[in-house]
């Protein structure tokens, strides 16, 4: 299986799933957050108020600051975040429709079936890669990978399996089938789009 790429499932989202003791919730919202971009106001962040209508404004400076650091990202992991952020551990339907909601100026596009998030006016066919981190190689953009081929694409080329060379160069210590579909996927779209945009 291949190592990162284990996903979280989604569940529901209601108050009634965090879990609580006498003195409140049962883990540290600010542990919880400690990984996660916040608005410029921690304050603001309000998880009672998550899906009112005037609670928006928060949510999209929040949205912002994510996408701007860790974009592009799936819509999916972009929700999970969010929730991180309001120290919820599960992202259900809700969460992710009020996310999707609440975008702002975040570009949409489609990549093999997924929708990824884009800061505004950033999207284009190669950006740098940013190592897996904790990313699933799925939550990892194509343009990421095709910027990997392209500073490799002679060693690649010299490879006896150049699927398992680019996987090595992204991180992967082992090479799943699902990973082997989707580094294949990515490098048949780089050829297709091999002039990087300018």
């Amino acid at each position: 299986e291949l190592e990162n790429g284990n996903r979280e499932n989604d569940g529901p989202e209601t108050k009634k799933e965090i879990p609580t003791t006498s003195h409140g919730p049962a883990w540290s919202f600010a542990s919880a957050r400690e990984n996660a971009p916040s608005t410029n106001d921690d304050s603001a962040v309000d998880p009672d108020r998550f899906f009112d209508a005037d609670y928006s404004p928060v949510l999209r400076q929040l949205i912002s600051g994510i996408v701007e650091k860790e974009g592009p990202m799936p819509l999916q992991r972009l929700a999970r975040r969010v929730a991180q952020v309001h120290g919820w551990q599960r992202t259900g339907r809700r969460i992710q429709e009020q996310v999707h909601r609440n975008l702002g100026q975040a570009e949409r596009h489609t990549e093999f079936d997924t929708i990824f998030v884009w800061a505004p006016v950033s999207h284009a066919d190669r950006v740098p890669f940013r190592k897996l981190g904790d990313r699933a190689l799925r939550d990892v953009s194509r343009a990421e990978v095709a910027s990997v081929i392209d500073a490799h694409t002679e060693q690649l080329a010299e490879s006896e399996d150049p699927i398992l060379m680019l996987s090595r160069l992204l991180g992967i210590a082992r090479l799943s089938k699902d990973a082997r579909a989707y580094l294949s996927d990515c490098a048949r779209w780089r050829e297709e789009n091999a002039a990087p945009s300018r």
